[in-house]
């Protein structure tokens, strides 16, 4: 069954330069126009079913907050519709509903009123959030002596352990301390299982593509994908990767082809396993690169070299035909130098190839092309890092 349905929803906001801007247009009913309109989503549309666990990324203003109100209910959509159907149970503040003078206990019964539930189910789930939170010394203090600490555990215990129909989280994964943070992972795990429908608003991909079936990726308020989490957590982390890499490149001025071109390089091919080109790979495929070149004259012990970048900068490694021993004795002419990978054991990622010809000594260009060509892998794996390594588990039983 459906928990939440959204239906091309919009949501704008009035911005006014002054708060005597805002005056003016309320004396005159709107004829005086003093605002400007801004888009925090645009035509959106997305369905969750119960128990699904959706994930929302995306820089800064991307509308992940604005569209997590709209399923609290706390604000309509300008245009459009959004259905959530059961009890929601929403962490978007880390105070919000909190009366600072009240304790925590009173705190507690006032934010499961306000969820709807009944003076024997507060009863029931007070000890339960008493122990979750760990404020057993002063849960009868008026919050407002709490630390932003305490104001974390309360908020996060009372919104986890109220057993919601669907559960809303803004940002908290990463407050509170270590202890706290495992404590609330773990708890967001059970939930999960026990079917409650979640959604993570987080800038911290790791527990979003751990604990996420699906994510939808915002951009200015308009979806940029919408999928399984590995896919959609690789793709938004690459092209950020690709954002910082190109803002590098430009900052540094790097020179994409140097040498002194006594051998020069007339082309490189990406090779798939059947000898085909190809620019995207699954983790553990093999490859061939392949590398064209010429010359007008004898050159003694030259060396191949091809480096593999990620596209953030990061040296995956290289391999050299002067290092591996397998440079040829001496070329004259054209002729193809074939660079095989049995298994392209990278994770997701875009990845740029250096293709060089060196003088024997390694030190020499004759011809550098400087991470001109690229190809991309896909892993549908929950694995992060650069590399896949081969690896194995053993379990015993301790002596």
């Amino acid at each position: 069954m459906l928990a939440i349905k959204a239906d091309k929803i919009s949501k704008s906001y009035k911005i006014y330069p002054s708060p005597g801007a805002m005056l003016v247009e309320w004396l005159t009913f709107g004829r005086a126009v003093r605002h400007t309109p801004t888009r925090a989503l645009t035509d959106l549309s997305f369905e969750l079913q119960e128990g699904e666990t959706l994930g929302l990324i995306g820089a800064n203003g991307a509308g992940k907050s604005t569209l997590l109100r709209l399923m609290a209910r706390i604000t309509e959509p300008t245009t459009g519709s959004i259905e959530v159907h059961g009890r929601v149970s929403a962490l978007m503040e880390l105070a919000a509903g909190f009366h600072p003078d009240f304790t925590g206990r009173d705190n507690i019964a006032i934010k499961c009123a306000l969820l709807g539930m009944s003076k024997e189910e507060e009863a029931e789930k007070f000890a339960k959030i008493l122990e979750f939170s760990e404020l057993v010394d002063v849960i009868d203090h008026p919050v407002r002596t709490y630390s932003t600490g305490m104001y974390v555990r309360l908020g996060f215990s009372v919104a986890i352990m109220v057993e919601p129909d669907i559960i809303l989280i803004d940002e908290v994964l990463t407050v509170g301390d270590q202890h706290f943070q495992d404590k609330c992972l773990r708890r967001i795990r059970e939930l999960k299982d026990g079917g409650t429908t979640i959604v993570i608003v987080s800038h911290d991909m790791k527990p979003v593509k751990y604990l996420c079936d699906r994510v939808l990726w915002l951009d200015q308020g308009r979806p940029v994908d919408f999928g399984p989490s590995a896919h959609v957590v690789d793709e938004y982390i690459d092209t950020v990767r690709v954002a910082d890499s190109r803002e590098a490149i430009q900052a540094e001025n790097v020179r994409m082809r140097t040498g002194s071109r006594e051998v020069w390089i007339e082309g490189v091919r990406i090779l798939d396993a059947a000898g085909a080109e190809c620019s995207t790979f699954a983790s553990g495929d093999s490859m061939a690169i392949e590398i064209k070149y010429d010359t007008r004259i004898h050159v003694e012990r030259p060396t191949f070299l091809v480096t593999l970048f990620r596209n953030d900068d990061v040296e995956v490694g290289s391999c050299s035909s002067r290092t591996d021993g397998v440079s040829p004795e001496r070329i004259a002419g054209p002729g193809i130098a074939v660079l095989s990978i049995p298994r392209l054991d990278l994770l997701s990622g875009s990845y740029e190839v250096t293709a060089e010809i060196q003088d024997a000594s390694g030190i020499r260009p004759y011809d550098a092309h400087y991470r001109l060509y690229s190809f991309k892998v896909r892993n549908a794996r929950e694995d992060f890092g650069i590399c896949r390594l081969e690896h194995a588990f053993r379990f015993e039983a301790s002596p």
